[in-house]
């Protein structure tokens, strides 16, 4: 039996339940990188759509922080003390995985009643009845808070994300189409003198727009002094050196945001994630990248050539600006769909699109 009636069962191919977890566009949160809390306090966010398993309504999730005794170093704007995890359900016990040792006894209980195995393939999944949900934090309404100033933030926090609207609306990036995500959406206090903000951007329409953006800024930037921690990895290195800062836009010598651009409800997308086979082997190549216009967006997906055949590779992560762009040399790791001359990028651990020059 499940928390709430009988215990959901998991679909039955394993590409369905894997996917589960990475799917955007979730109808019952809208956004994805929604966040939503549970009665007990944990903090999940989704990248996917609502799921549904023996009428009972779920939600695929990832569980970022869980709400604390004030211990630790983390504490919101309202004076909450909160915990960051990184739980998806499927790595390590929940009675001895090193990341949950610390975890309350009532939420690793109730993270133990949410994880769900599998039929077909043994992977663990984490669905969240929509009933224990209390509250949710919208990417968009969050950013929409603190632009009207009825969020508690700290002012250097919100004077950076107003030069940074400023300046994404001189590319025609409308403020509509902004959203927050992480720490900063879920109100967690910032007590450095540097400003990092998370930021999404919905419409794959506004992929061009932050890449001319982007190029403009990072590829052509004049690096001072105030500038040398980030020298190394700047763009006009080689693509592998810049993989975890050709996203960053910099609003100034201690603010930055790292940007996201994920799919709204009705954009399309020339890989269908939807009723697919894998093949069973682990697939492993190098090629080179023919088209990564879409490679922006979450899903992602590029047109690879390897040897004589030209493959999509879809991926279910986001893949910052400047990995894998047209011309790279990239390894690939996943797994082939059948029937197709397509590949399957699960996750960043054990597959991956990576440039290596």
């Amino acid at each position: 039996m499940g928390p709430n009636g009988p215990r959901p069962t998991c679909s039955t191919t394993e590409f369905e339940s894997v996917i589960c977890r990475y799917m955007i566009n979730t109808k019952l949160l809208q956004d994805s990188y929604t966040y939503f809390e549970t009665e007990l306090g944990l903090l999940a966010y989704t990248y996917g759509k609502q799921a549904r398993y023996n009428d009972e309504k779920m939600v695929c999730s990832i569980v970022g922080y869980f709400t604390k005794k004030p211990t630790n170093r983390l504490q919101t704007a309202t004076g909450r003390f909160i915990e960051k995890l990184m739980y998806e359900g499927n790595e390590g016990n929940l009675d001895f995985d090193e990341h949950l040792v610390s975890l309350p006894k009532s939420i690793k209980k109730q993270l133990k009643r949410y994880t769900l195995v599998d039929q077909n393939s043994g992977e663990r999944l984490l669905i969240i009845p929509v009933q224990d949900v209390v509250k949710v934090y919208s990417p968009r309404e969050s950013l929409r808070e603190i632009v009207n100033e009825s969020s508690k933030i700290d002012s250097k926090r919100r004077k950076a994300i107003l030069k940074l609207i400023t300046l994404l609306q001189r590319y025609n990036i409308k403020i509509g189409d902004l959203g927050l995500y992480g720490s900063l959406q879920i109100g967690v206090a910032n007590k450095s003198d540097k400003v990092d903000i998370d930021l999404l951007i919905f419409g794959i329409e506004n992929y061009s727009k932050l890449q001319i953006l982007t190029e403009q800024q990072n590829y052509k930037l004049n690096v001072d002094s105030k500038y040398k921690s980030i020298r190394e990895f700047l763009p006009w290195k080689k693509a592998r050196q810049c993989r975890d800062s050709c996203s960053k836009i910099f609003i100034d010598e201690k603010s930055h945001a790292d940007i996201k651009i994920v799919r709204k409800q009705n954009d399309p997308i020339s890989f269908d994630f939807q009723n697919l086979e894998l093949e069973r082997e682990s697939f492993a190549a190098k090629g080179v990248v023919l088209d990564s216009n879409q490679g922006l967006s979450t899903p992602s997906v590029f047109k690879v050539q390897i040897a004589e055949q030209i493959y999509t590779v879809g991926t279910r992560i986001y893949v910052y600006i400047g990995a894998a762009k047209e011309g790279n040399t990239v390894v690939i790791k996943g797994r082939k769909i059948k029937g197709k001359n397509a590949i399957l990028v699960a996750n960043a651990k054990d597959n991956f699109i990576y440039p290596i020059y």
